[in-house]
């Protein structure tokens, strides 16, 4: 399949990339046992695209989290951390590491959360300065432990599985990649009529398309090789702030599924900070997608957004 997309006028753009943190002690679902479930768990997406979805802070506190599936703990604005009695923070405070640098960060250890249907007590919550738009803080994956979990769009609804669902045919299969936490896929992009791979890692944080890292837009030499269509700015979850280009790629393809003519972003010149490649939002939304970390496989189905403009953002 394939899509064509107008590429847009430059404008200076403001767009919070939400990358996860490195926590020390982050909850290891390892250590919390998880009971035979099958939960259906509606969620809400902002206006880019993040998918929100309700949970309970120690029975008390009912707060709109951002399911992002590049975070290992789960965390919440400094904001809404002052404004909730349920949490007690420790006095110290820990040392995170993002890509736009270090920050100190607060946590409170030995709370509850229920989401879904699913309650887990003995967590640690961290301190972060941001999340998507309208989200109190966010979680991942992790937390569902190894159970095949269903983002479908179509339905705006994750379902945790207790196993993967026998009828899978129009589903494409994907080896995914992990490491340290986080899920990566292959892709294969067109630049300049040359045909290059390149892994990215899913990231329901970020707004946009895709994101290269330095070491592929330096080495492939792209703040020549491609026009720039915009200059705009990101942010990590504390605040940092990075200047980023975006350009137009003639095409990325991801096995059966072929997108043309897509807006890209790269950090011009050889910074070394974005050290991965990242697929956000504005592309995983047009699929509905079950993650099997158990046997590292993704599935990918397109649906109703597949042909929907690309966000101006």
């Amino acid at each position: 399949m394939s899509t064509n997309h107008k590429a847009f006028c430059c404008i200076l753009l403001v767009v919070t990339l939400v990358l996860p943190s490195c926590n020390g002690n982050l909850p290891s679902t390892d250590h919390h046992k998880i009971k035979a479930i099958r939960d259906t768990i509606p969620f809400k997406l902002n206006e880019v695209n993040n998918i929100i979805i309700p949970a309970v802070i120690n029975d008390i506190d009912t707060l709109d989290l951002m399911f992002h599936l590049a975070e290992g703990s789960i965390s919440l604005i400094s904001d809404m951390i002052d404004s909730l009695n349920s949490l007690k923070l420790n006095e110290e405070s820990n040392t995170v590491k993002s890509w736009g640098g270090d920050a100190t960060a607060r946590y409170a250890t030995n709370n509850t959360i229920k989401i879904g249907k699913l309650t887990k007590d003995s967590i640690t919550i961290h301190e972060t300065g941001l999340s998507g738009p309208i989200t109190d803080g966010k979680f991942g994956p992790n937390y569902f432990g190894d159970k095949p979990v269903e983002i479908n769009f179509d339905m705006q609804a994750v379902v945790v599985h207790d196993s993967l669902p026998s009828t899978l045919t129009s589903y494409t299969k994907y080896d995914l990649e992990e490491d340290n936490g986080m899920m990566f896929i292959s892709g294969l992009l067109t630049i300049n009529n040359e045909m290059i791979e390149n892994k990215f890692l899913l990231h329901t944080g970020y707004g946009g398309r895709l994101l290269l890292d330095d070491e592929f837009a330096n080495q492939y030499d792209l703040d020549k090789k491609l026009q720039t269509i915009s200059v705009g700015e990101l942010k990590d979850s504390y605040g940092n702030i990075i200047k980023t280009k975006t350009s137009i790629l003639s095409a990325i393809r991801f096995r059966d599924h072929q997108f043309t003519q897509l807006p890209i972003s790269f950090f011009a010149g050889s910074i070394g900070r974005q050290k991965m490649s990242v697929m956000g939002c504005d592309l995983i939304r047009r699929f509905n997608i079950i993650i099997d970390r158990k046997d590292k496989k993704l599935y990918l189905n397109p649906n109703t957004n597949f042909n929907l403009p690309f966000l101006q953002i």
